[in-house]
């Protein structure tokens, strides 16, 4: 079975779960525990990216947040996980259960180090069907391959030979799959990949596009069911300016409206996203990953 899980604040804690792999603005780990696969998405900086951390927790199904040291990074990421519906995983290097009570979660342990394995191994996702979708972060040119992309497989199956429909709307098909620099005839749910394509150039693909079997077009306006941290004291309004970041896209939006509970933004560039894809806003102040939604439906 495989597990994706976001480790925040502690790269020596991602490090000894997992082989270290791929790196830009997330780096990612691959652990592999009698046949249970972990693939680890750990931020390079929350200081000054702040969208790779909410990237992380947004395309995985486990949080895990270390209290080795507990700061204003701390407090930001341990709020933003609280606004997912997500299994949260938080180290006892330091007591915070003080600091829990201001927050609601849905699926939280508090686990000792030396059983986080035990811990991430039992969840027992049930990933959504609907066919396969790659999230890309990640596209170059190899001598002798060809063009190859890098991404996660958020659901659904991909085999050898499939033919399936980037963001914009180009037809590509996988000529290999490898992961953890193994070949692979199919891969599932989960599995970080490596995949030769035909069919498209490198610098035609971006990190943030999917790679779908029904195409997902790029949207400019989205209507999103949102809610707010409350440590935020943030009341969104017409007009005002984020960032918003969804899959591995992060790009501005302006808000046209809202009614407190439901928003329209214009981003100011075209996202590739679905109807109940997940969503988190960010501001300039702390703490910055301040909102979470849901798509509820997109414009062109």
């Amino acid at each position: 079975m495989n597990h994706v899980v976001a480790i925040l604040l502690d790269k020596e804690l991602a490090e000894s779960i997992g082989k270290k792999g791929s790196e830009n603005s997330i780096t990612y780990y691959n652990g592999n525990y009698s046949g249970e696969r972990i693939t680890i998405l750990t931020p390079t900086s929350i200081e000054d990216k702040i969208y790779a951390a909410a990237q992380s927790m947004l395309v995985s199904e486990q949080i895990l947040i270390s209290t080795r040291k507990i700061d204003k990074f701390f407090g930001e990421v341990i709020a933003a996980s609280a606004l997912l519906d997500k299994k949260t995983i938080i180290t006892k290097d330091n007591d915070v259960t003080e600091f829990l009570k201001e927050l609601k979660f849905s699926q939280l342990s508090l686990c000792d180090r030396n059983n986080l394995i035990n811990e991430i191994t039992k969840y027992k996702f049930i990933p959504p069907g609907n066919g396969p979708k790659i999230n890309i972060d990640k596209s170059f040119t190899v001598n002798g391959i060809g063009t190859v992309l890098l991404g996660i497989l958020m659901r659904g199956k991909v085999s050898v030979h499939d033919k399936l429909y980037l963001s914009s709307g180009k037809e590509i098909t996988i000529r290999s799959i490898q992961s953890n620099d193994i070949d692979l005839k199919y891969a599932d749910y989960g599995t970080r990949v490596g995949l030769a394509i035909k069919g498209a150039t490198s610098n035609e693909v971006k990190k943030g596009d999917v790679l779908t079997q029904i195409r997902v077009k790029p949207s400019s306006n989205l209507h999103i069911k949102i809610r707010i941290t409350p440590f935020a004291n943030e009341q969104i309004k017409s007009g005002s300016n984020y960032s918003i970041v969804s899959n591995f896209t992060h790009t501005s939006v302006v808000i046209i409206s809202t009614d407190g509970e439901n928003v329209h933004v214009k981003s100011e560039s075209p996202i590739p996203i679905e109807i109940n894809d997940e969503i988190m806003l960010i501001r300039g102040k702390s703490p910055r990953i301040f909102a979470y939604g849901k798509v509820i439906s997109t414009e062109i």
